[in-house]
């Protein structure tokens, strides 16, 4: 059962991440998109499978392929927004300093006891992942504005992240941990779910309600100008 709960989360992360991409090259524009935030999930993502994708694993192949195909689909998407899309991507909003979110999820993972080098970088790639779709949430909150698309992307982000949780819990009660790698990434999902959880609670329902404001008075300065307008006689 675990394991299904755990290919759902795969799959919805993939379908996530290839649906960002698909839009971004469909209207050809990423206007409301962080590029601080997909580099952090780029990195975090090459941090956790560097050992698996560069180093010798036993790991099953087609595992080994969706790794693969999940880095390459994250710089496919920086490189989209940096490179190909730059004069959409609205870099004023952007402005989330990444070393005061970085450094300290750094000294953490290097604070936490490991074996070697490789359980280090799964540790950083964790504790980066947790942090990542921080400069997207700063990017919403400075622009006041979130498109539709931005939203299902982070509904699905958050759906995985919590059948990713689902998943750890449902493996911890049948399989004690053994290892401080398998305790970082139990620790690391309930971290993001709680950012994730913090922006429907707190940003989300602000920025709706901004969004109605707007509307409201747009409406009622629409009716003010044509009731002043004199009417033909």
């Amino acid at each position: 059962m675990y394991q299904m709960i755990w290919l759902h989360g795969i799959v919805i992360y993939l379908l996530a991440n290839l649906g960002l991409l698909f839009r971004i090259w469909w209207t050809r524009d990423c206007s409301g998109l962080s590029a601080k935030s997909q580099y952090l999930f780029a990195v975090a993502l090459t941090l956790q499978y560097a050992d698996h994708v560069f180093l010798e694993s036993t790991a099953l192949l087609g595992f080994e392929i969706v790794k693969i195909v999940f880095v390459a689909l994250s710089y496919a998407i920086v490189v989209s927004i940096l490179c190909f899309f730059k004069g959409t991507y609205e870099k004023r909003y952007d402005t989330t300093r990444i070393s005061t979110i970085v450094l300290p999820m750094v000294i953490w993972a290097l604070w936490i006891k490991q074996d070697n080098y490789c359980e280090t970088m799964k540790n950083l790639g964790m504790m980066l992942g947790i942090v990542a779709m921080v400069p997207q949430f700063h990017f919403i909150s400075e622009s006041m504005r979130i498109h539709t698309y931005i939203i299902i992307y982070i509904v699905a982000m958050a759906i995985s992240c919590s059948l990713s949780l689902a998943h750890s819990i449902v493996n911890f009660v049948d399989y004690r941990p053994h290892y401080m790698y398998e305790y970082v990434v139990r620790v690391a999902d309930v971290a993001s779910l709680i950012v994730y959880c913090d922006f429907f609670l707190r940003i989300l329902p602000w920025l709706m309600y901004r969004r109605d404001k707007a509307r409201m008075q747009a409406t009622s300065n629409t009716t003010t100008t044509d009731s002043r307008t004199p009417q033909p006689v």
